[in-house]
């Protein structure tokens, strides 16, 4: 929803500044949020990984790299502009954090799907 909102934003900037600015801000208060939650799944993923059987080690590295691009994007709940923010900014911007997400669900369903993995009993 948020990255619609900032679409809508570009969409609309030429003819109505003012609206293309909240919908600006309002792409962003959604999408900060979300990255207070892309921390907790990849921090999760990451002690799964590395405590028990269920998933391959290098899962839990690719999910400590998921945690420090979802920790950048919540600089993004305070700031609008600059590096932080989390529309576009280099260290909060959504490419890397959504990226990462999908990198790791994907990698982890090939995974599963080319060798199950035996558990110990």
């Amino acid at each position: 929803m948020a990255i619609g909102l900032v679409m809508a934003a570009g969409l609309v900037a030429g003819t109505d500044p003012a609206s293309a600015y909240t919908l600006h801000v309002g792409g962003f208060v959604l999408a900060a949020p979300a990255a207070f939650a892309g921390v907790a799944f990849f921090v999760a993923m990451a002690v799964v990984a590395f405590g028990s059987q269920v998933l391959p080690d290098w899962s839990g590295w690719l999910a400590l790299v998921g945690v420090l691009a979802n920790v950048g994007a919540v600089g993004g709940v305070g700031t609008l502009t600059g590096p932080w923010n989390s529309g576009n900014g280099l260290l909060g911007g959504i490419a890397a954090p959504l990226g990462l997400f999908v990198v790791w669900i994907l990698a982890i369903s090939v995974t599963w799907l080319r060798e199950p993995q035996e558990v110990p009993a």
